[in-house]
């Protein structure tokens, strides 16, 4: 069966030796396959590569933020608080193995920097980036109630009152900004039901209400 993403990702190192690519593949896959994700994994870049096609004639470095959707996920450890760091070295790493430039491997890195939430981006590029990363806040609550317990899941040795303390303050944190979303049409569309997703989840957690068991 013919894997179109595997095509797509063919096609963004035109220079690369076809075995490389191939394997640097193999291996991407293979981290977004670990038994321990639930959410962070090979469906939520699919959902990130999805939106950013829908914004495509907006962007002037659309390459870079598809190498950047493709990686930023690619370390992820619970455990640990620097995935983005370990994330965009790993990509830097590999990228230069792709025949990528280091002008375009350095920016890749800044871009997978910047979904170190909540951050401030300081360009177009990590403004779409960050919005695409965090549309999933943005949906209905029936998906956003999937998406919480997709997260506790990947949480799940961290004892429950303890975990409810953390994840409201990451919440509550994304409220707190003036905007969720730095971009006119991520704004438009999900400003709103961020914010009230983002109130509900808080109100249940603080009350004890929405974990465990939904």
């Amino acid at each position: 069966m013919l894997d179109l993403h595997y095509e797509r990702w063919l096609a963004l190192f035109p220079e690369a030796p076809k075995d490389l690519a191939a394997n640097a593949y193999k291996r991407l896959r293979a981290h977004y396959a670990e038994p321990h994700r639930a959410y962070h994994n090979f469906q939520h870049i699919d959902a990130c590569l999805r939106h950013l096609d829908s914004i495509r004639d907006q962007l002037t470095n659309f390459h870079a933020i598809e190498m950047a959707i493709w990686y930023h996920d690619v370390i992820y450890d619970t455990h640990k608080n620097d995935n983005e760091a370990q994330s965009a070295n790993y990509a830097f790493e590999t990228l230069a193995k792709l025949n990528i430039s280091e002008e375009n491997r350095n920016l890749v890195h800044k871009l997978i920097m910047a979904t170190k939430h909540p951050s401030i981006p300081d360009s177009l590029e990590e403004r779409y980036l960050l919005d695409i990363d965090l549309s999933i806040l943005g949906t209905s609550s029936e998906i956003f109630d999937v998406y919480e317990k997709q997260i506790r899941e990947e949480y799940q040795w961290v004892p429950e009152i303890i975990y409810k303390e953390g994840r409201s303050k990451v919440l509550q944190a994304f409220l707190d900004q003036p905007a969720i979303y730095h971009t006119e049409i991520f704004f438009r569309e999900r400003e709103t039901l961020a914010r009230r997703n983002l109130e509900r989840v808080i109100a249940g957690l603080d009350g004890g209400k929405f974990w465990p068991g939904g």
